[in-house]
């Protein structure tokens, strides 16, 4: 059987999470492309697949972050945005950085909250077109 559009990318995320022991995967995503409705069922079926740990980010509504078979959620600082572009990324490499340096899943969720809102404080891949130069 061949797989098409969202059942490649359905079979790829579950073959990926089936070998991946910290998943960082966004609500939105998750919705769109299982149509998962909260958190809480990504952690359900992503745990299924055997993820240990892993945080369900919900952008300006904070996290969801699931350790050791519990789950908290992690609120996120009101920011302006200005470019909401890299969040997501930066929000993975302030939370894996924190990790690595032995902080533990709520710390770490608060470090990544705290990379991601100086980032998208800032212009980033999206700028507004300017007028062309004669």
């Amino acid at each position: 059987m061949r797989l098409v559009g969202a059942e490649v990318a359905q079979q790829a995320y579950t073959d990926m999470y089936w070998i991946t022991d910290i998943a960082l995967p966004t609500l939105e995503n998750e919705e769109m492309l299982f149509g998962y409705d909260s958190a809480e069922r990504v952690v359900q079926a992503t745990s299924d697949l055997g993820v240990a740990e892993m945080v369900v980010k919900m952008g300006g509504d904070g996290c969801l972050a699931y350790y050791r078979d519990s789950s908290e959620y992690v609120s996120a600082k009101p920011t302006t945005p200005v470019d909401t572009t890299a969040a997501g990324d930066s929000f993975n490499a302030g939370f894996l950085a924190a990790r690595l340096n032995g902080y533990d899943v709520r710390d770490a969720c608060i470090a990544g909250h705290e990379l991601a809102s100086k980032v998208i404080q800032h212009r980033g891949a999206i700028i507004p077109a300017t007028p062309a130069i004669n």
